[in-house]
């Protein structure tokens, strides 16, 4: 007699594989009928109704958030300038996302696949050109005929970002578990009866501009126009004892002014704050692109050229500290604060190494998750693969902001990173995804002063409004983002823990302030905001507790 659980009744290897296929037979069946029926939707302009039906079919009537989502995509539109776009598309980094979009699509046959780039191309550009502007069903509008979707693309591409939506669940609740498991202090600290230090300090704060001449280049051996301009916080009036140093790098396509809120803050509290300009990869930079001025976005140089700005900077200050700050400037144990770029920027400077056999790897590859800080990582292959000894001695703890560097550093490079590290990632982070970036850079640090605070509900971009203002870029997009409820607290978030930690590890003099510890962070959290907080004694089991999770979504067949 035959049990119905016996192997004898389970269903053959071949015979799930069989089954799998024939569901994404019928998907694909479904898509291809709603694609062909959506011409008839999009000639009535009845694009909600299109959006509406296809996510209810595709997702199911249980999956209402989902569903919102999806709706919302179908019918966003994005309207660019066209000569922007087109500058944009020409950068290499342009270039890849064509490599990346192209794939979507069958484009009709061709020699090469320049020439079909060069198609999709010039497709984009007159999409932009269309008064209502770039979306899926415009684009089925202009070229019905020419093009037909990558079916098994779009579905391997959707698994991919519904996996990195389960992992960064599933992150979030293991550091929120690992956070707790943390705060073992009985009774907690008092933290209410202790200063704010969410709020300013009791310095005024001075700004000035500094401005350092740069006669060499990054090599040492040839001239270089590359001058190093300078924003400068600084408390008044100068504390008696020695100054904190705090040298603040800003993110591509950005300026100190968008860290300047954190930069006024650490002045108020005693430290010395100064913020350049990286000059090939900041805002103007970007504008001089968009203005058909520049051919690309920043060069490859840029990740060497930013460290050693920080590098010429402390130098210059170092030349002028008896002369124009008393000598009162500390610059043997300086602090830098780096926001996305700025934070590969830091971690180059405490000693991370570029991997440039792993980078070739992952960047390779077609991609496995939606990562698209790979986007600027990959631009470091354009440097000749060598050994470049950036790190600085004179730096002495790193607080990061939405870091970027998982593959341009790899395991191998950030295990070179020997001083105290405060990584700030957030949960919502799209460009830099906290899965893929800040934990794996977290996890790939080894020395015992590591930490890592997640900021619930926070994005990788403050302020979209301003970014494009900033860069003089064209953009619309509708529908536009609802508001929030309500004042998030990030900001404060960051401008007490990074006075904490560089008190902690800089002045080594906290005079009864709070210690960087799980119970602090919680103490500061607001929901729905939460922040928490792990060190590195809870790395190991971060990484068993996620390290079984499959990476980039599976085979199309698993589907």
């Amino acid at each position: 007699m035959v049990h119905a659980d016996s192997p004898a009744n389970s269903p053959t290897h071949s015979q799930k594989a069989q089954s799998r296929q024939t569901v994404l037979e019928q998907v694909k069946a479904l898509l291809i009928q709603l694609l062909r029926r959506s011409q008839g939707f999009i000639a009535a302009q009845t694009l909600p109704h299109l959006a509406d039906r296809t996510c209810r079919v595709y997702l199911g009537k249980a999956h209402q958030v989902h569903q919102a989502r999806c709706r919302r995509i179908l019918r966003s539109q994005l309207t660019l300038d066209p000569n922007q776009l087109g500058y944009f598309l020409g950068t290499s980094i342009g270039d890849t996302i064509l490599s990346w979009f192209e794939r979507f699509f069958r484009l009709p046959a061709s020699p090469d696949r320049v020439t079909q780039k060069h198609l999709l191309k010039n497709l984009l550009i007159q999409m932009a050109e269309d008064p209502e502007g770039l979306s899926l069903p415009s684009f089925m509008r202009h070229f019905p005929g020419a093009l037909q979707f990558n079916l098994e693309q779009l579905l391997l591409t959707a698994g991919q970002v519904e996996q990195l939506i389960k992992e960064t669940e599933a992150a979030l609740t293991t550091l929120q578990d690992l956070a707790a498991a943390e705060r073992m202090i009985d009774p907690p600290p008092a933290f209410s009866q202790g200063p704010d230090l969410q709020k300013p300090g009791a310095f005024e704060v001075v700004q000035h501009l500094l401005v350092l001449e740069d006669e060499e280049g990054a090599d040492n051996s040839k001239p270089s126009s590359r001058r190093i301009r300078v924003r400068c916080y600084q408390p008044h009036p100068w504390p008696a004892q020695s100054v904190p140093v705090v040298i603040q790098s800003h993110g591509l396509a950005s300026g100190p002014e968008d860290l300047e809120g954190y930069a006024q803050h650490l002045a108020s509290h005693g430290y010395f704050v100064a913020a350049p300009w990286h000059t090939g990869s900041d805002a103007q930079q970007v504008r001089s692109l968009l203005e058909g001025k520049s051919q690309d976005l920043f060069e490859a140089q840029e990740f060497i050229d930013r460290p050693l700005d920080v590098s010429r900077l402390l130098d210059g200050l170092e030349q002028r500290n008896s002369t124009d700050f008393g000598g009162l400037l500390n610059l043997r144990a300086v602090g830098v604060m780096g926001y996305s770029f700025g934070a590969y920027t830091a971690f180059a400077l405490a000693g991370a190494t570029i991997d440039f056999e792993a980078l070739e790897t992952a960047c390779h590859l077609p991609w496995r998750e939606p990562n698209l800080s790979l986007l600027l990582q990959c631009q470091a292959l354009g440097l000749p693969h060598s050994h470049y000894p950036l790190r600085d001695q004179r730096i002495q703890a790193i607080v990061s902001l939405d870091a970027v560097g998982s593959e341009v550093f790899g395991m191998q490079g950030m295990e070179q990173v020997q001083i105290p590290t405060l990584l700030l990632a957030s949960s919502h982070d799209v460009a830099a995804p906290l899965v893929c970036e800040q934990i794996r850079l977290f996890q790939g640090l080894v020395n015992s002063h590591c930490y890592l605070g997640v900021m619930q509900g926070k994005t990788h971009i403050r302020n979209l409004q301003r970014l494009t203002e900033s860069l003089n870029l064209r953009l619309k997009i509708l529908p536009q983002s609802v508001e929030t409820c309500c004042e998030t607290p990030f900001d404060q978030y960051i401008n007490a823990l990074s006075v904490v930690f560089f008190n902690q590890h800089l002045t080594h003099n906290p005079k009864g302030l709070p210690q960087l510890t799980a119970d602090y962070a919680a103490y500061l959290s607001q929901a729905p905001f939460e922040l928490w907080l792990v060190s590195s004694t809870s790395s190991r089991t971060l990484g068993e507790r996620l390290g079984g999770e499959t990476r980039g979504g599976g085979n199309v067949e698993e589907l």
